[in-house]
């Protein structure tokens, strides 16, 4: 039966019409996976098509995607935490000999000495110079660094993503024998490294953090070290012992970035409990944090940690991911529920060889996406 003109008119009009009239429940499911597999300006255009996918969308989200594990061995990984994947990855040969010193944006820094240390000296000094570069595993991609000497207690870490112009790395060393500090910085596609000295002593460095234009290093001798990288200038702020006993076990400084606060971690092996330090500037010391207010924290113990806020309903909320073993933060008293092992199913025996990496979003400050990864990537899980 043929279709006359006006039938056809009709038709195109309730075809133009469908779009706008889609079901609320397909609207926010196009939304939510918007959130999942695009970014937050995606979002955005989504609800400006028209006005009732507006009034139709969920709030709109930030991309806060649950961090991935990295592991450096004859065979790498990368495990998809949050859909409980395994991918097997051709790892470029230098990164297996290499020391993990700072993971963030999905890149990883790495260190590798160049000569053998005296394995009689508890602190040795590496007489060539050591190689220092960014690896993303989820793209093969390698920045090389300068070489640079260093002692094997020095300590490496760095701002935000290596393809941004505002990437500077740090490599903090602690001279015993003339008690001076030296920062040693450099950008990636710089020849050189800038050495900045400081006089003073401050026991064995900790840790150290980059947090909004200011490098936090924390020494034994109870003393927070703030290098300003505008002024290139040198302050420190001693603070009260907050490590009480020496079952205090020490996991790192953390950057809390979108809230602009310092943390300090411990873990008391004695009572299995931990500890959780904010520093506040105002009185120069330490804080104890009695909630992480539906927040999990990822730490490794060689590499910058991670902080993820997490609805208060998840099984993630207020728990500390070490590696892959989970505990609460501050359980109730009498409290017998035990905590979820989410990723017990990952078997790693190295803690040195494994690091949390941040996820490749589809648009970011790594500019890859997830589709990247297929040619490189081979799903050995079911």
């Amino acid at each position: 039966m043929p279709i006359n003109r006006r039938s056809r008119r009709n038709m195109k009009r309730s075809a133009t019409k469908s779009w706008s009239n889609l079901p609320p429940d397909i609207v926010n499911l196009i939304a939510e996976n918007l959130y999942y597999y695009a970014d937050y300006a995606d979002q955005v255009r989504f609800r400006t098509i028209c006005k009732s996918w507006q009034s139709t969308c969920v709030p709109l989200k930030e991309i806060n995607l649950q961090p991935w594990l990295f592991s450096c061995h004859s065979i790498s990984h990368l495990f998809d935490t949050s859909r409980k994947l395994k991918y097997t990855i051709k790892t470029d040969p230098r990164v297996l000999d290499s020391k993990i010193e700072a993971s963030k944006n999905g890149w990883v820094l790495f260190s590798k000495a160049n000569s053998n240390p005296s394995p009689f000296l508890f602190i040795s000094y590496n007489s060539s110079p050591s190689s220092l570069f960014f690896y993303n595993p989820f793209t093969a991609s390698i920045i090389e660094l300068p070489p640079l000497h260093m002692f094997s207690s020095d300590k490496a870490t760095f701002s935000t993503a290596p393809t941004s112009s505002f990437c500077t790395v740090f490599v903090l060393s602690v001279y015993y024998s003339t008690r001076r500090i030296c920062i040693s910085t450099c950008k990636p596609g710089e020849r050189t490294w800038t050495r900045h000295f400081f006089d003073g002593f401050y026991g064995d460095l900790h840790g150290l953090t980059f947090l909004r234009g200011v490098l936090y290093c924390s020494f034994c001798n109870n003393v927070l070290g703030a290098f300003r990288v505008s002024t290139n200038s040198w302050k420190i702020y001693p603070h009260n012992r907050i490590r009480p006993t020496s079952v205090y076990l020490y996991y790192g400084l953390i950057e809390s970035e979108h809230e602009g606060r310092l943390l300090s971690v411990y873990f008391d092996s004695h009572r299995l409990q931990w500890l959780v330090f904010r520093f506040d500037l105002l009185m120069e010391n330490w804080v104890e944090v009695h909630s992480l207010d539906d927040r999990a924290l990822f730490l490794n113990r060689s590499s910058t940690s991670m902080k993820l806020a997490v609805d208060d309903a998840s099984e993630l909320a207020n728990t500390i991911h070490v590696e892959c073993s989970s505990s609460f933060y501050k359980k109730p008293e009498g409290e017998r529920l035990e905590c979820p092992q989410s990723f017990d199913w990952i078997l790693e025996e190295n803690p040195e060889t494994i690091v949390w990496i941040q996820p490749p979003l589809k648009r970011g400050d790594t500019g890859i996406q997830i589709s990247n990864c297929r040619d490189e990537l081979l799903n050995d899980c079911e």
